[in-house]
């Protein structure tokens, strides 16, 4: 996925961000896809993050505390403590965890393949966040509504890599300014993509 530069923005910064997260009618749902990149597309090494950014891993708690989110095994690793996120009912894609302890976690619930996480996703209600890894975020772009991107404007050494996002159908709604990371010194920016005709999920 190419990213573009600090340098190239050209789109108007406002409204905020969070603008774009609209209240959602009762029984309402919205898969929106998260996920931090650098130029190359890089999103991850093994089963660690990129680059955790500071401000960055904020942002994601906020925005989808009390929301469901979507993850496969190798990302569910890659939190602290191989845990899933408090205050967040978990998806989990994965063929090889046990069912009984993903049950355990707050209303979450262990999907063995794409069928059985698209009728969870069906199931629910609200947002569902697709938080990765890069399997993941390829199955199931075709029925995301939004994509919340972080651009890092470098490239970094990565293992996993983001798909590549076709431009048709996609529309950039939001683009914002550009931040420093005081720990890395990396710059970075935000981005907010719509998908025009997102699939609907099978019933």
């Amino acid at each position: 996925m190419s990213s573009l530069s600090l340098r190239s923005l050209s789109l108007p910064t406002g409204p905020r961000a969070e603008d774009h997260l609209r209240q959602l009618a009762p029984g309402e749902r919205r898969l929106m896809l998260l996920a931090s990149v650098d130029r190359a597309g890089g999103i991850g090494r093994g089963d660690e993050l990129l680059l955790p950014l500071r401000q960055d891993l904020r942002r994601l708690r906020r925005l989808t505390m009390g929301d469901t989110v979507v993850v496969g095994r190798r990302t569910l690793e890659s939190f602290p403590g191989s845990r899933p996120l408090a205050g967040r009912p978990h998806l989990v894609l994965s063929a090889s965890l046990d069912a009984a302890a993903i049950a355990a976690w707050e209303d979450s619930e262990l999907c063995p393949d794409l069928p059985s996480l698209l009728d969870a996703c069906a199931r629910r209600s609200g947002r569902i966040w697709i938080l990765g890894g890069a399997a993941v975020y390829r199955q199931l772009l075709p029925y995301c509504q939004q994509a919340w991107l972080t651009h890092i404007d470098a490239v970094l050494p990565a293992a996993t890599h983001f798909l590549e996002m076709p431009e048709q159908g996609w529309t950039t709604v939001w683009r914002g300014p550009g931040y420093l990371d005081r720990s890395s010194h990396l710059a970075y920016h935000y981005e907010i993509r719509c998908q025009q005709k997102a699939l609907p999920l099978p019933r």
